[in-house]
């Protein structure tokens, strides 16, 4: 089964209202069987509790401490579109993001491992 996290820390500008209009995106557009998670220090339903008090996004390092594959991970503040069921085959370790601005570098809203 797909596992799909994202990370919500409290005092940044993201709250539990974008964690849901995530998960509903990715309801809408994942087909196959999928676990949607949220690692948080907020009370949400079905959060994985941060650890550590680690500063804003530097958080979602912990995704790499409690998560085993295949996992989707995706940054709050991301729009799902269209299909995500390629990512439930994707023949691949590890794959991230395109940087934006930078293409020959990585960005960490979307991951694959």
């Amino acid at each position: 089964m797909l596992k799909v996290f994202c990370v919500c820390k409290s005092g940044g500008e993201y709250t539990a209202e974008w964690v849901r209009k995530l998960k509903d995106g990715v309801s809408r557009h994942l087909t196959v069987a999928h676990d949607f998670r949220c690692l948080s220090d907020l009370d949400l339903p079905d959060r994985i509790p941060l650890r550590h008090k680690w500063p804003g996004w530097w958080s979602k390092i912990e995704l790499f401490s409690v998560v085993e594959g295949p996992a989707l991970y995706l940054d709050l503040d991301t729009v799902v579109t269209g299909s995500l069921d390629h990512f439930a085959s994707l023949a691949a370790d590890f794959a991230m993001l395109r940087n934006f601005h930078v293409p020959e570098f990585v960005g960490s809203g979307v991951m694959w491992f």
